[in-house]
């Protein structure tokens, strides 16, 4: 059975014949969108490239489905660049529409319009869409278009890519060839759902999205079971022999990534099923996979004794195969293949059954979007990825999830605080991973530094992250070194200086690497030093807590600094400070100067020992946080003498 996060899985369409030009009011073109009416489309080489591309290769014309789309009422009614400064790309429109055929199959058609700039992330010009079959999905657009003359620039082609066991990736390649391009996409696809209507859908993602309909059309005496994070009730319309359920939302700022804040992302999931019975059948659908035989690779590794070491070595041996790359998490192919790639998902139900077989008791366990109650909508996508708890020697439990990056019997970073379900018999077993303590979850950023008569501060930085903050930042542990970097750099102002060394600590990493900074005011004699800081976009968003938020885990967060100046330097004030505490939670900020040896130091911490806010405790939280963004604006008057 195959689990598809409709969201994790962007699809697009095939090439169309030009859009027919749209007339427009220049009159009622926003501020700031005369530039891009007027632009004239810039030609260049990779899209010369391109359009001669579309003309080799055979292509089945159709009509033109953007022109269905009235892109002329978005161009005047959505926002445009400058409202989203810094960012690469905007959704203008997202439609999806669901319905029931005769068949019994979920019918899903997708439309996507994106003004997007050159340097947009990957995400959204490579799609990548898994098919078991042909028919279940039709490409009917994909396709750039000039946002401001609404022509077609190039029609793009969708290939094929056949992997093991019967999966087709449809992959959809969108060139970065111009300054501003329209990506437009739309899709159909035909989904087995057992005569039943269920889906999964962010709502926020890493760029803006101004507008988003929602429709689930069911036939009359179906009910529709629904939640959502973010939206309102939907609107219900009836039309002879169909009930219409639709959800209308805009303006949906960019999601910055997981936080500490549970369910912080916008999302919606509905169902014409619910409750856990629902999910029961879809486990026990899912678990019933047909997997290949033991290979003799893996049985060879297997002692007669079921030793811990022979476990280990079997997972190793797990861990170090290739995984399916580019498909959604819990994607589950009705048969899986003998031979590698698969995703994680199928990993562990792979290992399920040969350890079972090898001797080893176990147990699937499965993530999801949010706790099961009775009235949680069944869907099968609200299924996350499944964790493999396996019986040792001693008769302990111990999970294990591929690419964990923690040794064997620690807690996978992703999995503090988690609610994990288990098929047992015909019931619904729950579990919750223990939250740990502050400390278990301690992120500590120190800088030692020296400022120079310049105003440059150069010197050594320490980030120590452990346990949910690996999860929030890197989705586990990080094992790439130009991640980590990448990491850092877009999170300091300043430059690296060399290679980070990473050290592995028990459910984390300590990473220490040079700096330089210049972040100084000359003005004379005088010099205006804002403090080093690390800059974490998680941290806005958790400033969103209001009495309903829970935290995944207890945390602590530090960023200290101690910066040594010449003796030609005098340093004037020392910045203000408001320590505060109150029940579970504690905001620590002071700054001191050591005059004999003309050293500043700076400290601010936040510690929460809570896993749920009140009125009360979220209020102050806000305000530790804000004072951690505002830490960067806290600045060092010098003077030289």
């Amino acid at each position: 059975m195959i689990l598809v996060p409709v969201e994790a899985v962007k699809n697009t369409s095939t090439a169309v014949e030009e859009m027919p030009e749209i007339p427009y009011d220049n009159e009622s073109v926003p501020e700031g969108r005369e530039k891009i009416m007027t632009r004239k489309m810039k030609m260049s080489f990779p899209l010369v490239l391109v359009m001669l591309s579309v003309l080799i290769f055979p292509i089945m014309v159709t009509s033109s489905v953007a022109s269905e789309i009235n892109i002329a009422r978005l161009t005047q009614e959505a926002p445009y660049f400058d409202s989203y400064p810094g960012t690469k790309g905007l959704v203008w429109l997202r439609e999806v529409d669901y319905s029931l055929l005769s068949d019994g199959r979920m019918e899903r058609i997708s439309k996507w319009v994106i003004l997007a700039r050159r340097g947009i992330s990957d995400n959204w010009l490579k799609w990548d869409i898994p098919i078991q079959n042909v028919e279940e999905l039709e490409v009917m657009e994909a396709a750039l278009y000039d946002p401001g003359s609404y022509s077609l620039i190039a029609p793009i082609i969708p290939e094929s890519r056949a992997i093991q066991g019967g999966l087709v990736i449809r992959e959809i390649r969108f060139p970065d060839i111009q300054d501003e391009f329209l990506i437009v996409l739309v899709m159909k696809e035909k989904v087995s759902r057992d005569c039943r209507l269920d889906d999964f859908l962010w709502l926020g993602f890493d760029i803006p999205v101004w507008e988003q309909k929602i429709s689930v059309n069911l036939p009359a005496g179906m009910d529709l079971s629904y939640s959502s994070s973010q939206l309102s009730e939907p609107l219900i319309m009836d039309k002879g022999a169909t009930r219409k359920y639709e959800w209308h939302v805009f303006d949906v700022p960019s999601w910055s990534g997981d936080s500490l804040v549970e369910n912080n992302r916008p999302s919606l999931v509905f169902s014409t099923r619910k409750g856990e019975i629902a999910f029961i059948r879809d486990l026990a659908m899912v678990q019933k996979c047909s997997l290949p035989p033991v290979p003799r690779s893996i049985s060879s590794l297997a002692g007669s004794g079921r030793s811990e070491s022979d476990l280990e070595r079997i997972l190793e041996k797990m861990e170090n195969m290739p995984i399916l790359r580019g498909i959604p998490n819990g994607y589950i192919r009705p048969s899986i293949p003998l031979e590698a790639p698969w995703t994680d998902a199928e990993k562990i139900l792979l290992l399920s059954g040969w350890l079972e077989e090898l001797g080893w008791a176990n147990r699937i366990f499965w993530t999801t979007m949010s706790e099961i109650r009775e009235t949680t909508p069944g869907s099968r996508a609200f299924l996350s990825e499944p964790v493999l708890e396996i019986e040792t020697r001693t008769g302990t439990g111990v999970y294990y999830s591929p690419g964990q990056g923690v040794p064997f019997g620690e807690i996978p970073p992703r999995l503090w605080g988690r609610t994990l379900y288990a098929l047992q018999g015909d019931t619904l077993e729950k579990i919750t991973i223990p939250r740990g303590k502050a400390s278990d979850h301690r992120l500590a950023i120190r800088w030692d530094l020296q400022l120079g008569q310049n105003g440059v501060m150069s010197g050594d930085m320490e980030a120590v992250i452990l346990n949910g903050w690996n999860d929030i930042f890197f989705s586990g542990l990080p094992t790439d070194e130009e991640l980590v970097r990448e990491f850092l750099e877009n999170r300091i102002e300043g430059d690296l200086q060399g290679t980070p060394q990473i050290e592995s600590l028990k459910g984390g990493i300590r990473v220490r690497v040079k700096v330089a900074m210049n972040s100084t005011i000359m003005n004379g004699n005088n010099l205006l030093v804002r403090v080093p800081y690390f800059f974490i976009p998680q941290i806005p968003e958790m400033s969103k807590v209001n009495s309903l938020s829970s935290l995944r885990f207890p945390f602590a967060a530090e960023q200290s600094f101690e910066i040594s100046f010449p003796e030609q330097m005098e340093l004037l004030a020392l910045p203000n400070t408001m320590p505060r505490e109150t029940e579970g939670l504690s905001l620590q900020e002071n700054f001191a100067l050591n005059k004999r040896k003309n050293i500043v130091k700076g400290m601010i911490k936040i510690v929460s020992t809570i896993d749920r806010v009140d009125e009360s405790t979220g209020s102050f939280l806000i305000d530790s946080l804000r004072k951690w963004v505002i830490w960067a604006d806290k600045s060092l008057a010098f003077i030289i003498k």
